[in-house]
């Protein structure tokens, strides 16, 4: 008997999409899976498009559960799914993105072959909203050589990506948030809740596969440019996200998790000092790194690459060089 497999996606004004979702989910190879997803108060046609799919699927005997709810965010909604999924294994790909026909197949014959692992990660292929034949980009998590650092990699943001890329084994899910929920302010942060806690304790595979294809809309969160309050906000939010699931996971290495997060936060804030052309703010946060003694040759070259063009200039050219080299090796 094949093994049982949940789908859990939160939905929210999806018109323009969906469609393109829900068939990439039909036209999986592995049918023994349920597919939870839920309709985030949605003012435009996505409960009539959800509801137009209960036949399809009712026909290729896919249990699909359809959740509304009032608007409150992706982590809210999942936190829905959570609650009711019955699954050997669990995935919650975006509902503006596209599974390859084998997502579930691949990602259930690799746990299934490899006990050891709490979770997989595919390869995942990059796209215009304009254009979704053509792949703009590739991306994979390089695995490391020696001890793998993913949870501590989700903190600082090296070296990882999202969402659909994985699989986890429900089993070990639930064994590291038994409450079956996640934080959910202002309805943000579910990637890291789902992933941190599980890749601390349990081992990460790695399928060679591009099984999941990222749509890049032009009207996403992450593509919208910020105002520099707006922006501290945001980072405030995620920054609080990362503090919640760390105390909540009562490891004895919480300080030092804490103190990666406190970094990654001050280099969002350069970030944003540079964009915003705030040297004083970013002088301000390079002292802070020093402070924290996490202030690496990357953060004072930063800085200042910000205060003399040329520095800026062959540092464009390296990492331009550097994205060229990280997609030859994504292939």
């Amino acid at each position: 008997m094949n093994k049982l497999v949940s789908i859990i996606t939160p939905c929210y004004n999806g018109e323009n999409y969906l469609r393109r979702f829900l068939d990439s989910v039909l036209a999986q190879t592995y049918d023994s899976f349920e597919f939870i997803i839920i309709n985030d108060g949605s003012t435009d046609r996505t409960e009539e498009i959800l509801n137009s799919y209960r036949t399809p699927f009712a026909l290729k005997g896919i249990k699909y559960i359809i959740i509304n709810q009032e608007n409150k965010g992706q982590a809210e909604a999942i936190n829905q799914g959570l609650k009711i999924f019955k699954g050997d294994y669990l995935s919650w790909p975006d509902s503006d993105d596209i599974l390859s026909p084998k997502y579930i197949e691949s990602k259930v014959s690799f746990l299934e072959n490899n006990k050891d692992c709490g979770l997989v990660i595919s390869k995942i292929s990059f796209v215009s909203e304009d254009n979704i034949d053509k792949e703009v980009a590739l991306f994979r998590r390089i695995k490391p050589k020696g001890k793998d650092s993913l949870c501590e990699d989700l903190i600082t943001g090296k070296n990882v990506c999202y969402a659909g890329g994985y699989m986890l084994r429900s089993s070990c899910f639930l064994d590291v948030n038994p409450s079956r929920s996640i934080f959910s302010p202002q309805g943000s942060g579910q990637n890291y809740q789902l992933l941190i806690p599980i890749s601390y304790k349990y081992k990460c595979g790695y399928l060679d596969e591009i099984l999941y294809t990222c749509v890049m809309r032009s009207d996403s969160h992450s593509r919208i440019t910020l105002s520099l309050e707006d922006s501290k906000k945001r980072y405030n939010t995620f920054k609080n996200v990362l503090e919640n699931v760390i105390k909540s996971m009562n490891i004895p290495d919480e300080a030092y998790y804490m103190r990666l997060i406190e970094a990654r936060y001050i280099r969002w804030l350069m970030d944003t000092a540079a964009k915003h052309n705030d040297l004083p703010l970013l002088k301000d946060q390079i002292e802070k790194l020093k402070e924290l003694n996490m202030c690496t040759f990357k953060d004072v070259i930063f800085f200042w690459k910000e205060k003399y063009l040329i520095i800026k200039l062959f540092w464009g050219i390296c990492r331009k060089l550097r994205n060229i080299y990280r997609n030859i090796q994504a292939r």
